[in-house]
């Protein structure tokens, strides 16, 4: 099967933004053709999954960093989120054992000494 230029062009965007419907509209692409490919061509599928999973990386990287960098500035929400996705010793607020549990200001000031 002969392959499509924008195929290559596509794979490239979709490792960095990880939507196909946005890098079709910014390579001028339709989503139907990825559809196409998806179904038809099983190289252009693996490699769709490996760029899915690249720019996920890429976007969790991201996130990471700006969530990071709230957490210094003292947004107790974004140290809140941390800690109970990173931190063994938290868990999800809704769920902390009864013998864990602490006032929002004590896990704040707890927080804080990590960040």
């Amino acid at each position: 099967m002969k392959k499509h230029w924008k195929e290559k062009q596509f794979l490239e965007e979709f490792s960095k933004t990880p939507v196909v419907n946005a890098v079709c509209g910014r390579i001028n692409l339709s989503r139907q053709s990825i559809y196409r490919w998806l179904e038809e061509d099983k190289e252009f599928r693996t490699k769709f999954f490996e760029s899915l999973s690249q720019g996920r990386d890429n976007v969790n990287d991201l996130m990471e960093s700006q969530l990071i960098s709230k957490g210094q500035q003292g947004d107790y929400r974004a140290v809140i989120y941390w800690l109970e996705h990173h931190h063994k010793d938290y868990l999800p607020l809704g769920r902390i054992k009864e013998e864990k549990k602490e006032g929002l200001a004590e896990l704040i000031k707890r927080a804080r000494k990590i960040f």
